[in-house]
């Protein structure tokens, strides 16, 4: 009888391990409105900044681009608009100007915060709080490069990557874990790929009660 106790025990163990991945996909999961909002303005602005052509964004297929229920039309537009190299620098400097009119992207930010990418951001998590950074425009390379600095602190952290096509669907990256026995100034660098054409998310997940985790943060592509 014990024996079977035993074994029924290691199977429970070894079901809920096999579990976790499905646990960690979730922590990577968007504000859906959010995300929408920044795939609808995205598709308004490469329209209005001429970064394709208008008669594409008056036919059928792409008229949900301007304000209909289907963003289909949004992805097809947008990977034409990342081969037109000047105009989609313009339509990123003016998601970039809508973004920060509704927050200023500081440490005190509510809600997701923009990935600034080349620039270092800063920010402390206390305790069992999350803390995500997204972008405000789908990306031009295929692979993005994160790099995470434990300034200080005894907190571990969860750190998810991910990418979000313009339908909201989230596909994980990169899932890891910082030690809370790891050194002050330690990095954590993880390159991801398969990103053209999505707006990509890394959020950090605190992961013990009370601590924190005092962080720099920079993202390049």
């Amino acid at each position: 009888m014990k024996k079977k106790i035993m074994i029924v025990a290691v199977m429970m163990l070894a079901l809920t391990a096999a579990a976790e991945p499905a646990a960690h996909a979730q922590n990577c999961k968007s504000p859906a409105q959010i995300v929408n909002n920044i795939w609808k303005k995205w598709g308004d602005t490469i329209i209005a900044v001429g970064c394709v052509a208008k008669s594409a964004a008056a036919t059928s297929a792409a008229a949900p681009v301007t304000g209909g229920a289907s963003l289909v039309a949004t992805a097809t537009l947008s990977a034409q608009c990342i081969r037109n190299t000047q105009k989609y620098k313009e339509s990123i400097e003016k998601m970039v100007t809508l973004f920060n009119d509704l927050a200023d992207n500081g440490p005190a930010t509510l809600g997701p915060r923009r990935i600034e990418f080349g620039n270092l951001q800063t920010g402390v998590l206390v305790g069992p709080i999350d803390r995500t950074f997204v972008s405000v425009y789908p990306m031009d390379k295929d692979s993005v490069t994160f790099n995470l600095k434990k300034v200080e602190g005894d907190s571990r952290v969860e750190v998810v990557i991910c990418k979000i096509d313009t339908q909201g669907t989230v596909t994980n990256l990169a899932v890891f874990e910082t030690d809370d026995k790891d050194a002050d100034g330690k990095e954590y660098i993880k390159t991801v790929t398969g990103v053209s054409n999505h707006l990509v998310q890394i959020r950090l997940n605190g992961k013990s009660a009370i601590k924190k985790f005092k962080y720099q943060f920079r993202a390049t592509k």
